[in-house]
């Protein structure tokens, strides 16, 4: 698992409302009062909005955060 800073707006895949993981299997927090959390990098999941299977670290400029 990889640590992230979802308060600096990284915009990475596995954290963003339009790739499906509707059970949020791959993201778990570490320390979420910080900003702090854990995703597997690993792991590949549709993009709602294009249909195209994306790593969890990719990002793009549609990215809306989950959390």
């Amino acid at each position: 698992m990889r640590p992230l800073n979802i308060k600096r707006g990284n915009g990475v895949c596995a954290f963003c409302q339009n790739w499906y993981d509707p059970t949020n299997t791959s993201i778990r927090p570490k320390q979420p009062t910080a900003g702090i959390w854990e995703y597997d990098e690993k792991v590949e999941n549709i993009c709602k909005l294009n249909g195209v299977k994306k790593k969890a670290l990719m990002t793009c400029k549609d990215y809306i955060c989950k959390i």
